[in-house]
């Protein structure tokens, strides 16, 4: 998942990402760093296992002015999702 945020950071730094596939939950937050002088991909990357699709994807957008959490259904294992 690659997330742009309109109304917070537009690289969505900090969003706060739950996929949940299979019964199983997963949670992420876009980070920029992880360590001294390094840059972290802000691609967003969860392993569904034998899921074919995830049953709902939560995010939190980060800011003051993000909004309500979003939701999407039903997006699909092995594809690439840009979330606005």
């Amino acid at each position: 998942l690659e997330g742009d945020g309109k109304r917070s950071n537009r690289s969505a730094i900090g969003a706060e990402v739950t996929v949940e596939a299979g019964g199983q939950t997963y949670k992420r937050t876009v980070t920029g760093a992880k360590g001294y002088l390094s840059q972290s991909e802000l691609v967003v990357t969860v392993g569904l296992g034998s899921a074919t699709a995830a049953d709902k994807v939560t995010v939190r957008w980060p800011g003051k002015d993000a909004g309500p959490p979003q939701t999407w259904t039903g997006l699909k294992a092995d594809k690439q999702y840009t979330l606005t």
